[in-house]
């Protein structure tokens, strides 16, 4: 009978700490690298990645895109569906929460033309998931690429 109480406790308290790792591992997934820091890192580029998964890389080109959504398509006119994503570095710079998104796009008619913009963005939450309201662009550069 004591056997049996041991093992059940053995196994519920093994669940609930998988739970809580589980709880914690998840909520770390959406957090923007060095989000607090004052240095600067590159987070992500064609030869570093330090975003924790896929789907993290790909909030950061929602990211991305709603930052540049934000600055250039107040009107809501563009058609964002003639663009592909192309490529994007991400660097934090020294100011916390400041970050340099190097965005590239892709059009697909009636051009093929691949636009660069770099983007200098203040995120106001630690989170890749940020919204519009969320993001001020602090500069915006653009350039077209060969």
């Amino acid at each position: 009978m004591r056997k049996r109480v041991f093992i059940i406790s053995f196994i519920g308290i093994f669940v609930v700490v998988a739970g809580i790792i589980g709880i914690i591992v998840s909520d770390n997934s959406h957090k923007i690298p060095y989000y607090n820091s004052s240095t600067n890192h590159i987070i992500l580029s064609d030869k570093i990645n330090k975003l924790s998964s896929n789907q993290q890389k790909e909030e950061m080109f929602t990211l991305a895109r709603n930052a540049l959504k934000t600055k250039t398509d107040k009107n809501q006119s563009i058609d964002w569906s003639n663009f592909d994503d192309d490529s994007l570095y991400v660097e934090k710079l020294k100011r916390p929460h400041v970050y340099l998104l190097g965005y590239t796009i892709q059009s697909r008619k009636p051009l093929i033309l691949n636009i660069r913009y770099n983007l200098v963005v203040k995120i106001g939450v630690n989170n890749s998931r940020a919204k519009s309201d969320q993001i001020q662009v602090v500069n915006m550069e653009m350039s077209i690429v060969k």
